[in-house]
């Protein structure tokens, strides 16, 4: 179930009690935001988000040394995400996706090829974003 978080890890919210990673920790199990507040799924994002544009940035932590190492739980996130914003449909926000990993771009644009997705860039981005056609290039 995709949620709208932006660290990879449960440190920062935790005041460093918890330091698991948010993939690896069940929804029920995730702490609450500051105020009480859940981490919100991207469906209620999307649906609190209605009539604006959202960047859905797909979060996966892709070391250029690792492009390929766990491809099957990205692949298995973007297509998740996809999913929730194909649910959601034109009731919900319009949505950009956007990433540092070049495959969950890719991925993207078979699963969601009318979705505008775009590959973010950074220091630690893989080469490979540099050469994947059909996606804008963003940079710092």
């Amino acid at each position: 179930m995709p949620v709208v978080f932006h660290d990879d890890t449960l440190t920062r919210i935790t005041g460093g009690a918890d330091t698991r990673r948010v993939r690896d920790v069940l929804y029920a199990e995730l702490p609450a935001l500051e105020g009480g507040e859940p981490i919100p799924r991207l469906e209620q994002a999307l649906e609190a988000m209605r009539g604006s544009i959202v960047n859905v940035e797909i979060k996966s932590d892709v070391a250029p040394s690792s492009i390929f190492a766990d491809v099957p739980s990205r692949l298995r996130l973007v297509r998740a995400a996809a999913d929730v914003v194909a649910r959601a449909g034109a009731a919900a926000a319009d949505v950009v996706y956007s990433s540092f990993d070049p495959l969950a771009v890719v991925a993207l644009a078979a699963l969601a090829p009318r979705v505008p997705r775009a590959i973010l860039v950074g220091t630690r981005t893989a080469r490979a974003a540099s050469t994947v056609g059909g996606s804008a290039t963003i940079g710092p």
